[in-house]
């Protein structure tokens, strides 16, 4: 499984610096930000990131403050170290997403409602499927989800 965090509002940095470290044990592969305007994805744990100064203050100085951490569990970067490309948040149109748990059935849905998609995690059609305004997507899911 992965993590999901955030805060909406004032918080301080602090605050929100261990917040996102809180969820480093929840995905060690990759980790994502998204600051209301901007996304910033890595290939590293949510730690390593803050050590080694990755994320740019623009990022946690904000008012919106929202992140994930990625367990790899399928697509590119399973089994082994983790890679931007499925680092969340996911941008699809104009969606900004990410998602916390599996969809078994993704491929499924994925030849059905998304068929000229090159999508290799659940994540990612999950995104897709929101902002095509597929709003049912969530009875068509199989499996669990926690999704911002």
């Amino acid at each position: 499984m992965c993590g999901i965090f955030g805060v909406i509002g004032k918080a301080p940095y602090h605050m929100k610096t261990m917040l996102a470290l809180l969820n480093n044990e929840r995905g060690t592969d990759s980790c994502g930000l998204f600051n209301g305007t901007q996304r910033l994805r890595l290939p590293i744990s949510i730690r390593d990131a803050i050590k080694e100064n990755k994320i740019p203050l623009n990022y946690i100085e904000t008012d919106i403050f929202l992140g994930h951490t990625r367990n790899a569990s399928r697509g590119m970067g399973r089994g082994s170290w983790g890679t931007k490309e499925n680092a969340h948040p996911f941008r699809v149109g104009n969606t900004i997403g990410a998602h916390n748990g599996y969809i078994s059935n993704w491929e499924d849905l994925k030849k059905e409602h998304l068929p000229k998609s090159t999508f290799d995690v659940d994540s990612n059609v999950a995104i897709a499927m929101i902002d095509k305004e597929r709003f049912d997507a969530f009875e068509l899911f199989i499996g669990r989800a926690a999704i911002w």
